[in-house]
């Protein structure tokens, strides 16, 4: 099972679920078939409304899961317009205000993982980021909840070995917002690119943490 989450409207991040055809149970004998339901659908594809209310649709090789009719709708026309963006659309909230909180989403983050001890450098914590966040979530799900706690929190990490400053530029899609480091070197580092295929990217295996790109970037 793979969760993807998609921004609409730039405001809201709908969530929703690929299977296998060999994850999941296709008992459809109480789904009721919505394909008139559905707008902007895939005309190859079979829709299901479920008892729960969710909406399976049916393609040749997977199963898609989502929340509800409206939230499939969303998916669906969003996909059917969906323009170049950037990245962090809809996953920056702050827009060009991102660095003022940057100490909070990290202080936001640690408190969601019950991490109070002070002594701890933020390279320790992030040596053992992952191996935290399974003690009370979800892994893969905490990571894209909060991704953009995550690049404050490698971004911080990250200037306490170089010397450097935050940076934010307005994206080619003209709405997003989005930070990175300016070394005084004169190099960017490009960590948001790198952080992003780690957790979205389920064909990107570079990286096997959290630390190893902490490390990269930090010997780049």
């Amino acid at each position: 099972m793979k969760r993807r989450s998609l921004p609409v409207d730039g405001e809201i991040i709908i969530k929703y679920y690929i299977y296998e055809k060999s994850e999941i149970n296709t008992n459809l004998c109480n789904a009721d078939m919505i394909n008139s339901s559905i707008k902007n659908r895939n005309r190859d594809n079979i829709y299901y409304s479920l008892e729960n209310g969710k909406i399976l649709e049916i393609e040749r090789e997977n199963f898609l899961l989502y929340n509800n009719l409206r939230e499939c709708n969303l998916v669906k026309r969003e996909l059917s317009i969906m323009k170049p963006r950037h990245i962090l659309y809809a996953r920056n909230p702050y827009g060009e205000f991102f660095i003022d909180k940057v100490d909070q989403l990290i202080d936001d983050i640690l408190r969601m993982l019950s991490i109070k001890d002070s002594s701890l450098s933020l390279r320790e914590i992030i040596l053992n980021f992952e191996s935290s966040i399974k003690k009370k979530y979800i892994v893969d799900e905490f990571l894209e909840d909060y991704f953009i706690n995550i690049v404050a929190l490698i971004g911080k990490a990250l200037l306490e070995y170089k010397k450097g400053r935050w940076v934010m530029k307005l994206a080619k899609d003209e709405i997003t917002w989005y930070p990175f480091l300016e070394f005084h070197n004169g190099k960017n580092s490009k960590f948001l690119i790198t952080l992003w295929e780690y957790i979205f990217d389920d064909s990107s295996k570079m990286f096997e943490s959290i630390y190893s790109i902490y490390t990269f970037y930090v010997k780049d």
